[in-house]
């Protein structure tokens, strides 16, 4: 496998944390690169920024989640994965 891919991994730290863990093993195994947003340290931008930043720049996003994110936003009939 081409190890040079960088994977980007957004997922909600505190739900789905066995799922978290094993996609983040998956990574480690096939040797990809990968960032998630618990590695950001403090810069200048804003969080949405420094996030779409690392999306655009990585050859692969994997996003997890969760039920209490992913349900259906009161009013306005989509989901937050919508």
């Amino acid at each position: 496998m081409n190890n040079n891919f960088s994977v980007f991994l957004c997922a909600t730290k505190k739900d789905l944390l066995q799922e978290r863990e094993a996609v983040l093993n998956a990574i480690r195994q096939v040797g990809l690169q990968h960032k998630s947003m618990e590695y950001f340290n403090a810069r200048s931008a804003k969080s949405i920024e420094t996030c779409l930043e690392e999306v655009r720049n990585s050859d692969i996003l994997i996003v997890i989640v969760g039920n209490i994110y992913g349900s259906i936003v009161k009013g306005m009939g989509i989901s937050f994965s919508e």
